[in-house]
C-alpha cells in the first residue's frame, strides 16, 4: 500500500499520470485546468489508497477521490 501511494503521488504530481494511465492516454489534471499540483497530489494518492473513494463516484463519473482533490481525468 506504502508503494501504490507513493507511486500515485509521484507520477501524478509531476508526469500528471500513473504508468496505466499513460498506456491508455488518460492524464489527470486540475480542475480550473493546468496540472495537478503536488499537494492535490499527495491528497489524491490517500484518498485513492483508502478505497472507499476510488469505488463512489458521481453523475460526471468523477471519483470522490477526485472530486475532494479537485482533479479530473482526460483523454491525452
Amino acid at each position: 500500500l506504502l508503494i501504490l501511494f507513493v507511486m500515485l503521488a509521484l507520477t501524478v504530481g509531476t508526469v500528471g499520470a500513473t504508468p496505466g494511465k499513460l498506456l491508455f492516454r488518460l492524464r489527470v489534471v486540475s480542475v480550473a485546468g493546468g496540472r495537478l499540483s503536488l499537494p492535490r497530489a499527495v491528497l489524491r494518492a490517500a484518498l485513492t489508497c483508502l478505497a472507499m473513494p476510488a469505488l463512489i463516484w458521481d453523475r460526471d463519473g468523477r471519483g470522490l477521490h477526485d472530486r475532494l482533490s479537485g482533479a479530473v481525468q482526460i483523454r491525452a
